[in-house]
């Protein structure tokens, strides 16, 4: 007599792509630094009052895309940037952020993208959960 045995396997509601190259690249990374200047007698003070991080990128996948996590990097400390909408296949994105604490040695990298269709991607080096870019 043979028996059969029927396995379900449930998946988690975010499923991660096996994708091995990234779907988002970034073109541009920069920061513009709001310094204020004071004077005090004959030398001026320089104060670093805000920054504005700018990220400029494309979705190079086939599957539109609706959040990226972007690992932003400076003197050793690392932040996400969650940048939310609809990013088509191909178009190119220029977005602008208030970061107050960067100033011009920042970096960035995708750090996870969610999809439309409700998968992910993630860095193989990222500590980050993609489905808290669906919160």
């Amino acid at each position: 007599m043979q028996r059969h045995i029927l396995v379900m396997i449930t998946l988690p509601a975010v499923t991660l792509a096996l994708a091995l190259t990234n779907p988002v690249q970034i073109s541009t990374c920069s920061i513009q630094t709001e310094i204020a200047t004071t004077s005090s007698g004959d030398s001026p003070t320089y104060e670093v009052v805000g920054s504005l991080l700018h990220v400029r990128f494309v979705n190079t996948g086939t599957t539109p895309v609706s959040s990226v996590a972007f690992a932003v990097t400076e003197d050793g400390k690392t932040s996400t940037i969650l940048d939310r909408g609809t990013f088509s296949p191909g178009i190119t994105i220029s977005h602008s952020f208030r970061a107050p604490t960067y100033t011009y040695g920042a970096t960035c990298k995708v750090e996870s993208v969610l999809f439309a269709d409700g998968s992910a991607w993630m860095a193989p080096d990222s500590q980050a959960n993609p489905a808290s870019a669906n919160r």
